[in-house]
């Protein structure tokens, strides 16, 4: 039986907030009025995660970035997944620690027993997670996963041409800056990636202006975040031999 979705709704969503609204309506259909979103999924929860909430009540809007992204294991286990999950199917796959049994605990006090992880992927490798609360009622079937899944990942790749509408500037990284701001993500300090690439201090603090000019921030976690979420940052090992790029040398 087909079943409107209001997807339509989201393709002319023309802003974060409205692509918001419409995206809820298209849950709607399906029995599901909850959502929280996250973007962009990295591998260390402290780094990158924005969130937001439609219904969730204020507790959960309080408490998920100060404590509760911590211990969500929704968004990793999903992502690894790549596939919607049930929430009670999560225990079966990964063992909880401590900290997701706090966050399972903390659902069932909130009544957030049951619900859906989505996982959701964009242009330049981009990630997010919508984690989906249901009532008792509702039906939690393949059609229903499926389903919402579908417009979770429509709803994302819109919110990725409306993020990218929004700041269309030139961040067209060379491989050397690409280079230095994947030793920033890690953590190393500027003396420590001229080690690692063999160039001196000095020319890894000009890669870092020039990296930094591109992407419009003036400090190293706001280029660690635009570059993930604009597909810059390389998550795989890292290449010690980069391919030539002409940029490196043209540029002053």
């Amino acid at each position: 039986m087909h079943v409107d979705l209001g997807l339509a709704g989201i393709r002319a969503a023309t802003s974060v907030l409205s692509l918001r609204e419409a995206t809820m309506i298209s849950f709607a259909t399906l029995g599901l009025g909850r959502a929280y979103f996250v973007t962009p999924i990295t591998s260390d929860r402290r780094f990158g995660r924005v969130h937001s909430a439609n219904n969730m009540g204020d507790d959960w809007v309080r408490d998920y970035p100060e404590r509760l992204r911590f211990e969500d294991p929704f968004p990793d286990l999903s992502l690894r997944l790549c596939r919607p999950l049930r929430w009670s199917e999560a225990r079966g796959v990964d063992a909880p620690g401590r900290q997701e049994e706090a966050f399972y605990g903390y659902l069932a006090a909130n009544g957030y027993s049951e619900g859906l992880a989505l996982p959701t992927y964009g242009p330049g490798a981009r990630t997010g997670f919508v984690g989906l609360p249901a009532t008792p009622e509702t039906i939690l079937d393949e059609d229903v996963l499926a389903n919402a899944h579908a417009i979770a990942q429509m709803s994302f790749l819109r919110y990725c041409e409306l993020i990218n509408e929004e700041d269309p500037g030139d961040a067209r990284l060379s491989e050397r800056e690409l280079d230095v701001v994947y030793w920033i993500a890690m953590g190393k300090s500027n003396s420590v990636i001229a080690e690692i690439l063999g160039i001196s201090a000095e020319t890894v603090d000009s890669y870092v202006r020039r990296a930094f000019r591109k992407l419009g921030v003036s400090d190293r976690t706001s280029a660690v975040l635009h570059s993930v979420l604009a597909g810059h940052l390389y998550t795989g090992p890292f290449r010690p031999t980069p391919e030539t790029d002409p940029r490196d040398s043209a540029e002053d």
